[in-house]
Order: structure tokens, then C-alpha cells, then sequence
């Protein structure tokens, strides 16, 4: 298994805490090498919200808001287990 260096996973967390900032209270914001990998499996939509500069990413980063209104609720197996839901 070949491994990462450091300073790749660092970037992904800075560019992750970057990304959060976005975000409306309570939202998601993903960047489009995300969306790329989810798209199609979640019962949700993405607004497009464009290339975003941000702190410390010397690059713009092309981001999307994940759109919850309307989409199915997801309720964990433990949840249901228990009766709870």
C-alpha cells in the first residue's frame, strides 16, 4: 500500500475546514472532486455556487451547496433497532 505524504492529507483537511466556512449554518458546501465521487448516490441536490477563493488555498476551489430540502430522511439501523424513529 503506498502512502500519502503528510503534506497531502493536511491539504485535504485545510481544504475540508475551508470549505466549512462556506457553508450556511447547519449546511454542507463539497468541492466538485466530491460531488464527482457522490453524485448519484445520495437523494439530494447541489446548487452550484462557482469557483470560491479561499484562505490559504492559492487556488479557487469550485464548490457546491448540498440542497436538503426535500430529500428522504436518513435514519441509522441503531436508530430503528431501538425503536426511536
Amino acid at each position: 500500500m503506498k502512502r500519502q505524504p503528510k503534506a497531502d492529507v493536511w491539504a485535504g483537511v485545510n481544504i475540508a475546514a475551508r470549505l466549512e466556512s462556506l457553508a450556511e449554518s447547519g449546511g454542507i458546501c463539497i468541492s466538485k472532486i466530491i460531488l464527482d465521487l457522490v453524485k448519484g448516490e445520495l437523494d439530494v441536490r447541489y446548487q452550484d455556487l462557482g469557483a470560491q477563493k479561499v484562505k490559504n488555498i492559492p487556488d479557487p476551489i469550485h464548490c457546491y451547496r448540498v440542497v436538503l430540502e426535500g430529500a428522504r430522511a436518513w435514519v441509522p439501523l441503531t436508530v430503528l433497532a431501538a425503536g426511536r424513529f
